[in-house]
């Protein structure tokens, strides 16, 4: 639930009969680009930790800050929320910019709430890295179209970028995620893949937020390369 997984395990999300450039092409003949967000409504946070008392699970701290996130706030809910908020924050003010360079193009920002397409639904909890080798990954192409297909877009035509988040591993030091491109109209994936990196930066929010400029700047290089 909370520690994503980084190295990069795909380089970028292009369908696998795709020709070299044929998805740079797609997006920058859309007539609309448009940035969904990041989802963490399926992100799983493994840590180093076993719990026998469910409220650990809840307020552990793996420092960073999360604590003083934590504390904050009546209900760690509210708190994950703050938190889903802030990421996709850091996302639209810092790198939509950089998606626009690199596509040469304007992004429409469409997220239907302050915390991106969707808030994490259920308790808050940490899983024992003792469980995650045993725990297969959940996230898959056919699980990642159901999900799309109950997004709420104003957009109605174009192709959407979304961040699906998979899973934080603290022991592993690893943050995965889906970066997912959208056919909007129909509400279809046209192209998805899981990619891993190492977290880094200072700051909880920080650290587990690095696979974002990490994959932009991979596909920045692969569209200059006519690769992507």
């Amino acid at each position: 639930m909370w520690f994503l997984c980084l190295p990069v395990l795909a380089l970028l999300a292009v369908t696998p009969d795709a020709a070299a450039g044929q998805l740079t092409s797609q997006l920058q003949s859309a007539p609309d680009m448009v940035w969904l967000g990041l989802d963490y409504s399926r992100v799983r946070i493994f840590t180093p930790e076993t719990f026998e008392d469910p409220e650990e699970r809840v307020f552990w701290d793996p420092g960073g800050g999360l604590g003083d996130v934590v504390t904050r706030f009546k209900k760690p809910k509210d708190a994950w929320d703050q938190l889903i908020a802030d990421w996709n924050a850091m996302a639209v003010n810092e790198y939509v910019e950089d998606i626009e360079k690199a596509l040469q193009r304007e992004i429409v920002v469409d997220l239907p709430t302050p915390a991106g397409q969707t808030q994490r639904k259920g308790d808050i909890f940490f899983e024992s890295i003792y469980d995650a080798k045993n725990t297969p990954v959940e996230l898959n192409a056919t699980i990642i179209q159901e999900m799309v297909k109950k997004y709420k877009v104003k957009t109605k035509k174009g192709v959407a970028m979304v961040f699906i988040m998979d899973r934080f591993s603290q022991p592993d030091k690893e943050v995965c995620a889906w970066p997912t491109f959208i056919e909007l109209d129909k509400k279809t994936v046209i192209s998805t893949e899981r990619v891993c990196e190492k977290p880094g930066g200072s700051g909880y929010r920080n650290y587990w937020f690095n696979i974002v400029p990490a994959y932009i700047k991979d596909m920045t290089k692969a569209i200059k390369k006519d690769e992507f």
